[in-house]
């Protein structure tokens, strides 16, 4: 990272035209970063509205699965499939989550 000492990169268009201009970044496709800078960003209604739909039906699903189950809270190990389903609708939902780190011991679990 020593590169990126000095340099001023702030936007979208920074990274492209860095990345364009660095070999270190040879083989990093910049196809969704030049279509995304096409756009108009996070003012675009579509967007919006796609945005707003998911948080609502995250947060219906968290509710239900909470409120369901009698829960305040989901607990469980931050690689497994299903948590990571857990992990991304949270976020959409903008709950927080937090990882704790566990180390195993003989047959248990230690928080790190």
């Amino acid at each position: 990272m020593e590169f990126l000492i000095g340099r001023s990169i702030h936007t979208l268009s920074d990274i492209i035209a860095f990345n364009k201009n660095n070999p270190r970044t040879k083989g990093m496709n910049q196809d969704y970063l030049i279509a995304a800078q096409a756009t108009d960003g996070i003012t675009n209604q579509t967007y919006l509205r796609i945005r707003e739909k998911n948080k609502k039906s995250s947060n219906e699903y968290l509710a239900k699965v909470l409120d369901g189950n009698d829960l305040d809270a989901i607990v469980g190990p931050c690689h497994s499939e299903n948590t990571l389903i857990i992990h991304n609708i949270g976020s959409i939902a903008g709950h927080p989550y937090i990882t704790v780190s566990l180390k195993r011991v003989e047959n248990t679990w230690e928080i790190i």
